[in-house]
């Protein structure tokens, strides 16, 4: 597995949340809110199914009424989302996943 970051080493977010400055009430932000592929080897689309709880392509969900999406927004950590990647085998070799940020250009991209 192979993790792309966009900032060099000492300058990359260890933490999973950002603190809000001025606003101590307001709990912390959170850094990362979601999985989705940026790219498969064989160029299909994958999506998400909540249901069964893997990964699959669209007609294989249409016709069981399933709710499914584009994205799996309960990652929420770099850890996380590397062992996401690692349990599900309906993931081909090569695929490239993308750890979503609520910051610009802070997207990390995971090979598996």
């Amino acid at each position: 597995m192979k993790v792309k970051h966009p900032f060099q080493k000492g300058h990359r977010y260890n933490c999973t949340s950002q603190k809000i400055k001025g606003k101590s009430k307001i709990p912390r932000l959170s850094f990362y809110w979601g999985l989705t592929i940026d790219k498969t080897v064989d160029g299909s689309d994958l999506w998400w199914n909540d249901t069964k709880k893997k990964w699959g392509t669209f007609t294989e969900f249409k016709e069981t009424h399933d709710s499914y999406g584009t994205h799996l927004h309960n990652i929420t950590s770099l850890k996380a989302a590397k062992s996401h990647i690692r349990k599900h085998d309906e993931l081909p070799k090569g695929t490239k996943v993308r750890l979503c940020s609520n910051f610009v250009g802070c997207d990390v991209i995971i090979t598996k």
